[in-house]
């Protein structure tokens, strides 16, 4: 019958197998460690300014606003000259030929109304620009806060490795020499098993992260060299101003065009020319002035004045809605984040201070001979524990900020 001591060397040699190569002590480096390049630095700011700069977004948001600008030019365009020509065969007098230019002087306020109505939509695409920046920065922070939080993670565990890997030396060379049983060195040799284990699957989760924060700017790896702090306490909801900046735009347009369209003259033109007719037997040259409207007979003026108010209204409308939701989703993530910050301060002023005193404690009477070896250990994993958690406390913490952030200014 296997003994004690006979399974926690089997339980060691599993925890051992069940671990990467490059996770152990005794174990060449990771192929992925050891081939990948140096992932590059970044802070925090600069990362999310180098990501938005390269950003597809910006790109499209300068093309949206180049056609909206070119929009105005089109808008400010004048009815071009028409040149006419004319031929007749008259069954008494012969053929007849008539030749107009004719230059048409619009009257109408219809392209004023035109040239401020795109005027106004390249305000709205400044607005979305501005959003769509934000949206950019607010992701890419997201992606440099979870390569931030695997970092440390990563090195929390390091931390956390040291002394259990001293104390499974000690107890080793202890063992070899008869002054320590097996079991106690298979126990600690399974303890810093365990370890390498959740190590390793802190280094594979930060090379995950920093080859997602490398794509951000077009690198391989990217690392975020900023520590992992606790945010400052949220001020009271502050909703974006410029929330409601490409509704309001939009709807200014809207407007324009149904002040452009509802007066009787809106299509009023002055058409002045020459002319110049031959015929079989006589020339005559001229010229030729007139005025053109059409009739508004069937209301088409109006009815497109009433669209245009109509869809004037309804971008309102999605822009009041936009500022509600926004309202809504801010004051919720504002609670968030202060639960979230709270818990975090709880945790590193309860748990994580006692796990400190209780492994300093247990080293000093293990030492002494007071504490046994599981003791130890114990108290050893209670402040690895403690420590993991704190980081997850303040990277749950300032996710939560992130999106309060996102919440106020309106953005999914």
């Amino acid at each position: 019958m296997p003994t004690i001591d006979s399974w926690a060397r089997r339980l060691a040699v599993v925890a051992t197998l069940a671990i990467p190569a490059g996770a152990r002590a005794d174990a060449p480096p990771s192929p992925v460690a050891a081939g990948a390049p140096s992932p590059l630095a970044f802070t925090e700011a600069a990362f999310v300014a180098a990501a938005v700069a390269r950003a597809p977004e910006a790109t499209a948001a300068q093309a949206s606003r180049a056609a909206a600008v070119a929009a105005i030019d089109v808008a400010r365009r004048r009815p071009e000259p028409r040149l006419a020509w004319e031929h007749d065969d008259l069954l008494t007098d012969g053929r007849l030929d008539r030749v107009t230019v004719e230059v048409p002087v619009d009257l109408s306020p219809r392209r004023a109304a035109l040239v401020r109505a795109a005027a106004h939509e390249v305000a709205a695409q400044d607005a979305e620009a501005a959003r769509a920046e934000r949206r950019v920065a607010l992701a890419a922070a997201e992606a440099y806060l979870t390569a931030a939080a695997a970092r440390q993670r990563r090195l929390a565990l390091e931390a956390a490795r040291a002394p259990v890997a001293d104390l499974a030396a000690q107890i080793a060379a202890q063992a070899a020499a008869g002054a320590a049983s097996g079991y106690d060195a298979d126990r600690v040799a399974l303890e810093l098993a365990v370890v390498d284990a959740d190590l390793a699957q802190a280094q594979g989760d930060e090379v995950v992260a920093e080859v997602a924060l490398g794509a951000w700017v077009g690198a391989a790896r990217a690392t975020a060299s900023d520590p992992l702090t606790l945010p400052a306490a949220p001020p009271p909801v502050a909703i974006a101003a410029d929330l409601e900046a490409a509704p309001a735009a939009r709807a200014a347009a809207r407007r324009a065009l149904a002040d452009g369209e509802r007066r009787p003259w809106a299509r009023l033109e002055l058409i002045a020319g020459a002319l110049y007719e031959r015929s079989a037997d006589a020339r005559a040259a001229g010229f030729t002035v007139g005025v053109s409207a059409p009739l508004p007979i069937f209301g088409a003026g109006r009815a497109a004045a009433a669209q245009a108010r109509a869809a004037a209204v309804a971008e309102e409308a999605g822009g009041r809605v936009l500022r509600a939701t926004a309202e809504r989703a801010a004051h919720r993530a504002h609670a968030a984040t202060v639960a979230a910050i709270d818990a975090a301060l709880a945790h590193r002023a309860g748990p994580a201070a006692l796990a400190g005193r209780l492994v300093a404690s247990v080293e000093v009477a293990y030492r002494e001979g007071d504490r046994g070896l599981l003791e130890l250990l114990d108290a050893l994993r209670a402040t690895r524990s403690a420590a993991v958690r704190d980081l997850e406390l303040i990277h749950a913490a300032r996710a939560a900020h992130l999106t309060l952030i996102a919440a106020q200014a309106g953005l999914p």
